[in-house]
């Protein structure tokens, strides 16, 4: 039936009921007479009691689920502990102690690539490279012969990356040349106060080619000196168009410039020169009226417009009761009125 089991009727896993109440009452009966139990079968006893616990309510008829493991990933320094390397002295070991020296020079390679700096030795830096990895791979093998394959791969790859670096240092340089070759035009250019002669652009033009030969030598390994620079035919005609259109660039462009400002400067010098006479209009008001000549003001200040003005002066005296013996009448006017010029005379 698909009745539950009762609690007071314990069941056991593959034994009947009647078998496992025999069980039982055996026990009390053993412990009844004063019997030792064995501890052993005391555990056994506990541990059956437990598992028929736990499947007291299941339905018959009902299977029973197989226990579930779960499976733990290791973790990253598990792995990393449980990971074997290779062994002391096989040719695994020499490549990866060789690799570790040529390291330690690539890496001031990619810094100095990163900053766009030049390396001027970088030739004799790469050879030193592959002697220190040389070293390392000779002194980790044990049989040295055996591993000959594996050094002429890592061979090959090392002069692989230091043929990279080499054509980055090589742009480095060139550009350095192309910096010192406009600036050297502008200078002369812009001293001259005209454009070059084309005799006078190719002087500079072979001074900077051969300072870029000169400079790329030592740039090259000595497993590349034999090949030469790839770049130096490029190079050359770069650097040629470079000189022969200088006055188009911007550098060319900016000195023009200074030659017209430099021009208008000496105009302007020149025409400062020598004498110049300018006229300044002026005005005299004078107002007398009548008195004794007790209130005398006087005052002046320019009148017009700024770039032209023109000097008043005007003076009050109340001096009209006095009579003037210099003029026809006896009484001054009220007011009178004087016009005036101001001349200027500059000598430089």
């Amino acid at each position: 039936s698909s009745r539950p089991r009762s609690i007071l009727r314990p069941w056991f896993p593959g034994v009947g009921s009647r078998a496992a109440l025999r069980m039982v009452l055996s026990g009390r009966e053993t412990r009844r007479r004063g019997a030792k139990v064995p501890l052993a079968a005391l555990g056994c006893l506990v541990a059956v009691a437990l598992v028929a616990r736990n499947f007291l309510w299941l339905p018959s008829g009902v299977a029973l689920a197989g226990p579930r493991v779960q499976e733990l990933a290791l973790t990253s320094s598990q792995a990393s502990a449980d990971k074997v390397g290779p062994e002391p002295g096989s040719c695994e070991a020499a490549v990866e102690a060789a690799i570790e020296a040529f390291q330690v020079f690539s890496a001031k390679w990619q810094k100095a690539a990163a900053n766009g700096r030049l390396l001027p030795r970088f030739g004799k830096n790469a050879m030193l490279a592959e002697t220190r990895a040389r070293y390392a791979f000779e002194k980790e093998a044990d049989v040295l012969s055996s591993c000959e394959g594996s050094w002429t791969a890592l061979e090959a790859d090392m002069r692989k990356e230091a043929w990279s670096t080499f054509l980055q240092q090589r742009n480095f340089l060139e550009e350095d040349v192309k910096d010192v070759l406009v600036a050297s035009l502008s200078d002369e250019m812009l001293s001259r106060g005209q454009p070059l002669r084309i005799q006078e652009k190719m002087d500079m033009l072979r001074k900077a080619t051969e300072t870029y030969r000169s400079g790329v030598q030592p740039l090259l390994p000595e497993w590349a000196a034999s090949s030469g620079d790839p770049e130096q035919a490029e190079t050359e005609r770069r650097l040629g168009e470079l000189q022969f259109a200088i006055e188009d660039s911007p550098e060319g462009r900016a000195v023009r410039a200074a030659w017209a400002e430099n021009k208008h400067k000496e105009l302007t010098s020149e025409r400062a020169h020598g004498v110049s006479v300018s006229l300044d209009p002026a005005l005299r008001v004078m107002v007398r009226p009548e008195g004794m000549g007790n209130l005398q003001i006087y005052s002046q200040g320019p009148v017009g417009p700024p770039n032209s003005p023109a000097q008043v002066n005007i003076g009050i005296m109340n001096d009209g009761s006095m009579a003037d013996v210099y003029r026809e009448h006896p009484v001054p006017p009220k007011i009178s009125l004087q016009p005036a010029v101001r001349v200027n005379l500059n000598m430089r």
